[in-house]
């Protein structure tokens, strides 16, 4: 997506990769609409990833669960952390049962890991030369869907 595209000066004719990857951006934009769903689902998935310890630092658990439970009982000697945020998250995420805590992130992660799956799936369905010439210009190659399927199929495990 050099020079070219935007001044309308671009050579139909050139066979370098370059001139492929523009071609591609041409015929398909720059992006598919699927590819979106998937680096959201990807984010959310490294925030899930990270929270799914949480659950085992049991003192970092009993004290955003006092905080939130002091603020619920009307107790005015709460810091605005606890105000904004812990009396929320007692409210809604079962902070004293860490088991259960644990259950709901590996749902999610299993969700937005399938989500991300899928979207990849259709992205590369609708634009998969452009994302091959991605793939090449960084070095990724082919590992990448190597390495996804790896990481789907220790899931399946883990879950079943």
């Amino acid at each position: 997506m050099e020079e070219g595209l935007e001044d309308g000066s671009f050579n139909l004719l050139c066979n370098t990769p370059q001139c492929e990857e523009n071609r591609q951006v041409v015929e398909n934009g720059a992006l598919s609409r699927y590819l979106p769903w998937a680096k959201a689902g990807g984010v959310t998935l490294n925030f899930d990833c990270t929270v799914i310890l949480l659950p085992v630092t049991r003192l970092l658990l009993n004290k955003l669960n006092n905080l939130g439970t002091s603020i619920n009982l009307g107790k005015a000697e709460g810091s605005a952390f606890a105000r904004v945020f812990a009396h929320p998250i007692t409210r809604y995420v079962p902070l004293s049962k860490n088991i259960e805590f644990h259950k709901i992130i590996a749902g999610t992660v299993l969700f937005l890991g399938l989500e991300h799956t899928v979207a990849h799936l259709f992205n590369y369905w609708q634009c998969s030369e452009y994302t091959l010439v991605r793939y090449a210009k960084y070095g990724w190659g082919g590992t990448t869907i190597f390495t996804g399927a790896v990481i789907s199929l220790a899931m399946f495990f883990i879950y079943a």
